[in-house]
């Protein structure tokens, strides 16, 4: 399928029932006249403050993007989950038990949904089979969670139709995580999977891993705007270094429970870091962890107290913090930063996400958004050959069932 997701808004699928039109070219023979055809969306999100710390029991702030994937549904009356996508060529025919749902590396993104139809299943957890077709307008390779996007849409289509409103969105989350860590094989936290399933229109979520407590933090920048730069500079979570900085980390913190009582590795002080820990490597992630989870206590205060200044010296020190000690940032991101920190009307910026590539986010002066974009897009151009997309975030909803007018 050629990818249109570039072009796709909620208002273009909802016209003159686009949705439809996309299900029916997708299905063909297999679309039924007499069945509703469904549509839900699960966004991407953005994480503001807080990096690489959820999987050490940390503070994390991050949100939901309006941006994300929908999935366009039609019930089937079989055992069968048949997906297609309009991002790539590949599909999938999945019977709902046995080796079909197993791993397979050469499947690529049906693992996702192989993996979260498994899951649910192994709870005993009654799902509908369905033909679906997953629409994304997510930027290719842009580090705004898209695998956590899929994972909760494919777990919430297949629940809703028997669970509905009852559907239990922190259990949905959970069971995505451990899915991606177990059966993809990425040793992620719960950041992405809990903002993606739990994001509200216009606030933040700060959320503590430790626990899974969280409130909602009004997403308030009064005159500024926070940007997302796309670098263009593609990651894929497997190939990267993620996996081990979590098991840096996990050496760092059976370290320091020698000496300390612990659980996580946000509770150790830099001082005690310092005096414990020896060997340089391990010393530098666990400082990054400590810190970090400082500075996403100190931006909630800023952002509920409305100083936007000092939110903006959080996101700077943060990605210091990311760049030189837990080292997962790269020529690219440090590009981006840097010329989005050289432009007058951006008072902080930071790669987010995972790292290795992906995006980085900005806040700019309202007025100066447009100039920003411009200068911005054009140094990091000159000075890494690669063409950067950059926008301002919109901050919505998490996922849910879109209640259009259905023929």
């Amino acid at each position: 399928m050629k990818h249109k997701g570039a072009l796709l808004t909620r208002k273009n699928l909802m016209e003159n029932d686009h949705y439809q039109e996309l299900f029916r070219d997708a299905f063909g023979a297999e679309f039924r006249e007499d069945l509703p055809v469904d549509v839900y969306f699960s966004p991407g999100r953005v994480n503001i403050i807080g990096e690489h710390i959820d999987y050490n029991g940390g503070m994390v702030l991050p949100a939901a993007l309006d941006i994300g994937i929908y999935g366009i549904a039609q019930k089937r009356s079989d055992a069968t989950l048949q997906i297609k996508s309009n991002i790539f060529s590949s599909m999938g025919v999945l019977m709902m038990d046995g080796p079909d749902l197993e791993y397979r590396k050469e499947d690529g993104w049906v693992n996702y949904v192989k993996g979260m139809t498994k899951y649910l299943m192994d709870e005993d957890r009654q799902i509908q089979p369905m033909n679906i077709l997953f629409v994304s307008n997510l930027p290719d390779g842009a580090g705004l969670s898209s695998s956590a996007t899929l994972e909760i849409l494919t777990g919430f289509m297949l629940l809703y139709e028997n669970e509905g409103m009852n559907l239990d969105r922190v259990a949905l989350a959970q069971t995505a995580k451990k899915m991606e860590n177990e059966y993809i094989g990425v040793n992620c936290g719960i950041m992405d999977q809990f903002a993606v399933a739990m994001g509200r229109e216009n606030h933040a979520v700060l959320l503590d891993t430790s626990v899974l407590s969280h409130s909602y933090i009004p997403f308030v920048l009064q005159n500024y705007s926070l940007v997302i730069a796309h670098t263009n500079k593609k990651r894929e979570l497997n190939e990267s270094k993620y996996n081990e900085r979590a098991r840096e980390c996990q050496e760092a913190l059976a370290i320091l429970q020698k000496n300390i009582k612990m659980d996580n590795l946000v509770e150790a002080f830099p001082e005690q870091i310092e005096e414990f820990i020896s060997d340089p490597i391990l010393r530098k992630r666990a400082l990054h962890v400590s810190r970090e989870n400082e500075r996403v206590i100190e931006t909630v205060k800023y952002m509920t107290e409305g100083d936007i200044l000092s939110v903006g010296r959080m996101l700077t020190q943060s990605h210091e913090s990311l760049k030189n000690l837990y080292e997962v940032s790269g020529f690219e991101l440090d590009v981006m930063v840097e010329e989005s920190l050289q432009h007058e009307g951006c008072i902080g910026a930071r790669m987010t996400g995972a790292g290795f590539g992906g995006c980085a986010i900005a806040l700019v002066e309202n007025y100066l958004v447009d100039d920003f974009m411009e200068k911005v897009s054009g140094e990091y151009e000159k000075k890494t050959g690669l063409t950067p997309h950059l926008f301002v975030a919109r901050i919505d909803d998490g996922t849910r069932k879109l209640e259009f007018s259905q023929k």
